[in-house]
C-alpha cells in the first residue's frame, strides 16, 4: 500500500491541505495509508528549527524530516517520493497525487466529496505566516492543561497561543 506523508505546518493553508487529504483518504475507503506530521517551525528557518529541536529532544521525534529531507513546508512525500515542497501542490501535481495513492474509482469518489483538493491546488503559493490570534476566549481543556501558562497566556508545549493550535494538539484529545 502507498503511504502519503503530509509535513504541515498550524497556519490556515496547512490546516485546509491536511483536512482535505483526510477527506481523500476517507473517500477512498483507505487505499492509502496516511501520515501527517505537523512542524511548529512556522516562518522559521526548518534547518534551524530542527538542529534545535535535535538538542532538545534527540533523534527520534524528527526522524521523518531527516528520512525525507524537508527543507520547507507544505511537503508532500508519496511513497519515497518527494513530490512538492515549500508551496501547495498545482492542480496537475494534485491530479498526480491523487492517481499515485488512489484507484480511479475512489479518485472519482474523492474528486467528488473534495472539491476543496482542486481549490486548495489553485492557491500554489508558499505558505503564509500565522495569522494573528482571534479575539475569542481560550478554549477550556487548553486553560486547564498543564502546559498553559496563565501569565502569558501561551501553550508552553507549543509556545504559541492556545487558540492557533488547540485544533491540532493530541492532548486535548484525550
Amino acid at each position: 500500500m502507498v503511504v502519503a506523508r503530509l509535513f504541515v505546518g498550524y497556519d490556515e493553508r496547512s490546516r485546509r491541505l491536511a483536512e482535505a487529504f483526510k477527506r481523500l483518504f476517507d473517500a477512498s475507503g483507505g487505499a492509502f495509508g496516511l501520515e501527517i506530521y505537523y512542524v511548529n517551525a512556522d516562518g522559521a528557518d526548518l534547518e534551524e528549527f530542527a538542529d534545535l529541536s535535535y538538542d532538545i529532544f534527540g533523534p527520534l521525534p524528527l526522524a521523518p524530516l531527516r528520512k525525507y529531507s524537508v527543507r520547507a513546508l507544505p511537503t508532500i512525500v508519496v511513497g519515497s517520493s518527494k513530490l512538492v515542497e515549500g508551496r501547495l501542490p498545482t492542480p496537475s501535481e494534485m491530479s498526480d497525487i491523487m492517481r499515485r495513492c488512489a484507484p480511479p474509482e475512489a479518485i472519482v469518489r474523492a474528486r467528488a466529496l473534495t472539491p476543496e483538493l482542486l481549490s486548495l491546488a489553485a492557491e500554489s503559493q508558499p505558505s503564509a505566516a500565522l495569522a494573528p490570534p482571534t479575539q475569542a476566549a481560550i478554549p477550556e481543556p487548553c486553560r486547564a492543561c498543564y502546559f498553559f501558562d496563565p501569565g502569558s497566556r501561551l501553550c508552553l508545549r507549543y509556545m504559541r497561543d492556545p487558540r492557533q493550535v488547540a485544533p491540532f494538539c493530541e492532548l486535548r484529545h484525550k
